[in-house]
């Protein structure tokens, strides 16, 4: 099992029914709905030993919330296209 699906899957054991991890070089960014943001920010300290202990050295949480598409927004705004 990879470690994106290892961190999505505490999440989902805590609970997150819809979260993402996304592998941004360095860090973890974790994406919940808006209405779970305030539940995952008080997580704090779990959320992030978890993370850490599967190998990410960072851990950030998304405040923008889950959006689908935002991954392809994220290429298209880095000059690249999905195409």
């Amino acid at each position: 099992m990879q470690i994106i699906e290892r961190a999505e899957d505490f999440l989902f054991e805590k609970g997150f029914h819809d979260a993402r991890v996304r592998h941004y070089g360095d860090h973890a960014r974790v994406e919940v709905p808006r209405a779970d943001l305030d539940r995952l920010r008080a997580m704090g300290k779990e959320l992030e030993d978890a993370l850490t202990d599967l190998g990410f050295p960072r851990v950030d949480i998304d405040e923008e919330g889950l959006v689908s598409g935002k991954l392809n927004r994220a290429w298209m705004e880095g000059g690249r296209s999905l195409k």
